[in-house]
């Protein structure tokens, strides 16, 4: 019986050893789109595949396409929330390889907090505004102006007139009074607060407290505006 069974676990062996010929299953692509906040578009397209069907939810601020190319047009509309924005997209290509990509837009730069403290200092005899912040989702950095009354006239036409060119002036000023999040950072580090001698509330010196946050690529997101009419 030794010998019989023997043979029985060699045979079993040798059979176990045999590889299947295996058929190569369809390839398949795991990628992403990422977009910023902003209104925009791009193509999709894989190693010079054309796309033979597809397949995603259908929301309101995403337009999926195809070009006679085969290429997949995908489109955001612009994100206004303070949170990022997500879905997947289901492609199959005309070789049989399928993809599965993740479409993802930014949050609108925005500040998670916004604290803000004015009052006379009675010991200076000076006015003085706390200023506590925190960036919010996909936020990078700011620029803060305690904006003055006393402005050259070139740079009082870019504030009365508002809009584009005076955000294009406060990023690229190189006025000490004009911050970013790293100089901010800076003061509170060393000094544990930043203040600002002045209140942009009242007729003091000061026309208002000018706050806009931005994305990664200098894109301009909230504004904020403290005037003296509120």
């Amino acid at each position: 019986m030794k010998r019989i069974a023997l043979f029985f676990i060699l045979v079993l062996s040798a059979v176990s050893c045999e590889k299947p010929v295996a058929t190569p299953a369809p390839q398949h692509i795991d990628g992403s789109i990422n977009f910023t906040f902003k209104e925009d578009s791009g193509v999709l397209s894989s190693d010079g595949r054309s796309v033979s069907t597809f397949e995603y939810d259908e929301i309101p601020w995403l337009h999926i396409g195809k070009n006679v190319m085969g290429n997949l047009i995908v489109s955001v509309e612009e994100n206004k929330e303070t949170t990022f924005r997500s879905s997947e997209l289901d492609v199959i290509f005309d070789d049989g390889v399928t993809a599965t990509v993740s479409i993802r837009q930014n949050a609108k730069p925005s500040l998670s907090k916004f604290d803000i403290n004015s009052i006379r200092d009675q010991l200076s005899e000076r006015d003085l505004t706390t200023i506590d912040l925190e960036l919010g989702e996909d936020t990078y950095d700011i620029r803060l102006w305690m904006v003055p009354k006393e402005l050259a006239p070139d740079v009082m036409d870019l504030y009365i007139n508002g809009g584009a060119p005076f955000i294009d002036y406060m990023l690229n000023s190189d006025r000490e009074d004009i911050y970013d999040y790293q100089e901010y950072c800076d003061i509170v580090n060393q000094y544990g607060e930043f203040v600002l001698e002045g209140v942009p509330f009242i007729a003091a010196g000061y026309r208002c407290l000018y706050v806009f946050a931005l994305d990664m690529h200098d894109n301009v997101g909230k504004i904020y505006d403290y005037s003296m009419d509120g």
